[in-house]
């Protein structure tokens, strides 16, 4: 369900907003809906069916992360520090998926919910800067 999903998401709602919106504000919603979603899993942690329909939708809208940051990376390179830029950020990806299931699987031994709750942390965060990140960005637009 969950590869369906993301297949269905990024060929549609992610190309739809890559081509119709302004991505440097639209990735807002898109970090809040993951946060939402992980915290609102963590309330249901006790029921399995509710906990999962809620993940799956979680990964769908994850799946829309990656290729509009991606898209935000790209946009603010110049031609001559583009490709450097997009292997940073991919390797900074591929280190965090690295890293990050390596940390989760150390601590799912602690607690087996304890994964989503820093998955939820670091949403949670990531929304905290992209609210700055978003203001500083309309303040240069108008400017």
């Amino acid at each position: 369900i969950i590869a369906v999903l993301t297949v269905v998401v990024n060929s549609t709602i992610c190309l739809w907003m890559q081509k119709k919106t302004d991505i440097n504000i639209t990735f807002l919603p898109v970090f809040a809906s993951g946060a939402a979603l992980l915290g609102a899993a963590l309330l249901f942690r006790g029921s399995l069916l509710p906990f999962a329909g809620i993940y799956i939708v979680y990964n769908a809208v994850n799946a829309l992360r990656g290729p509009i940051i991606q898209s935000m990376v790209a946009g603010r390179a110049t031609p001559e520090n583009s490709n450097r830029l997009i292997g940073f950020y991919q390797a900074m990806n591929s280190l965090g998926g690295i890293f990050g299931a390596l940390f989760a699987g150390l601590i799912y031994a602690q607690g087996p919910y304890l994964p989503f709750i820093l998955a939820f942390v670091a949403f949670a965060l990531a929304t905290g800067l992209a609210f700055i990140y978003v203001g500083k960005y309309k303040k240069e637009k108008n400017a």
